[in-house]
């Protein structure tokens, strides 16, 4: 591969110029003819920069099921609360009427 970052390199196939593509911040190169080559450590770049991602949206997930899980606690202590209200007030209503 030539090493002229001014222009792009070309297959090792056939020796036409590949279109340069950055995907999520990692550059590669495209033959239309024989796909993607992943010269150097890219492809390491790649495999990190996925597994990173892959923790950060598990580490996510979890927090919002924590949020929900405490959101349902408290929706249902309230409704629990609501009937409690109500039960008593209705009692008392019964009882002084």
């Amino acid at each position: 591969m030539q090493n002229d970052p001014e222009r792009p390199h070309v297959c090792p196939a056939c020796q036409q110029p590949m279109i340069p593509h950055e995907v999520k911040g990692i550059a590669l190169e495209i033959c239309n003819e024989h796909g993607t080559w992943l010269p150097g450590d890219q492809l390491g770049q790649i495999v990190t920069r996925v597994q990173k991602e892959a923790q950060s949206q598990k580490s996510r997930t979890k927090r919002l099921t924590r949020r929900l899980i405490q959101r349902r606690r408290k929706e249902r202590e309230g409704a629990s609360r609501s009937k409690q209200t109500s039960l008593v007030g209705a009692l008392f209503s019964v009882i002084f009427s």
